[in-house]
């Protein structure tokens, strides 16, 4: 099972400590659940996260929470509506916020996003909630503009927390992910992803 040891390469203190509450509230479940979350325990984090609530029937999310110094860029209010009523590229943050809940997987990068149709450095972790523990119905987005200065940066990764393997982090002399964890089918394994993919084209900064 995937622990906070998994992830030396998060760098930025705003993400580590979402990522260390999550850890924290998870007792032993594959996904922690919702009402667990404690704003109280990470202050710092909260102008820079947003909360969404999986809608199954319609495969997409509500925005429960939604911090302002990211979300506060935004022309339309976020709380309370989906998001496609609130952001126009939707379905490029929709895409990773599917397959965090879906795998289950934690998905964290640095580098530059398109958000809201506007290119931006961040460094950005998703992480999945579950009421019974198991199934995801919610997802918190931290998304943080203060990205330590590197060479290489890291491209959206996936970490399967059903997976019985030991995920696939960063090359310590490069700082590239190499591969990914995927869960394609009931066995969980690591599946290779090919060059081309490594880093999406929509997460290249066009020249």
């Amino acid at each position: 099972m995937l622990s906070l040891a998994h992830f030396p390469h998060v760098a930025d203190p705003l993400v580590r400590a979402a990522l260390t509450h999550w850890f924290e509230i998870r007792r032993g479940n594959a996904l922690p659940r919702r009402r667990d979350l404690d704003p109280c325990a990470i202050p710092a984090v909260l102008p820079f996260l947003a909360l969404y609530q999986f809608l199954p029937e319609e495969r997409t999310f509500l925005c429960r929470l939604a911090g302002d110094a990211i979300y506060g860029t935004l022309t339309k209010p976020s709380r309370g509506r989906r998001l496609a009523e609130f952001m126009s590229s939707h379905h490029l943050l929709e895409a990773p916020l599917l397959r965090a809940i879906a795998t289950p997987a934690v998905l964290h990068g640095d580098g530059s996003f398109v958000f809201n149709g506007t290119w931006m450095d961040a460094e950005t972790i998703m992480l999945p909630f579950a009421d019974d523990g198991q199934t995801g119905d919610a997802v918190l987005h931290v998304m943080s503009r203060q990205v330590p200065s590197k060479d290489q940066h890291l491209p959206l990764a996936e970490y399967d927390l059903l997976s019985t393997t030991t995920p696939v982090l960063p090359d310590p002399a490069t700082g590239e992910i190499v591969s990914v964890q995927r869960r394609k089918t009931e066995a969980a394994r690591a599946v290779p992803a090919p060059a081309s993919e490594e880093i999406p084209p929509t997460r290249r900064r066009p020249r």
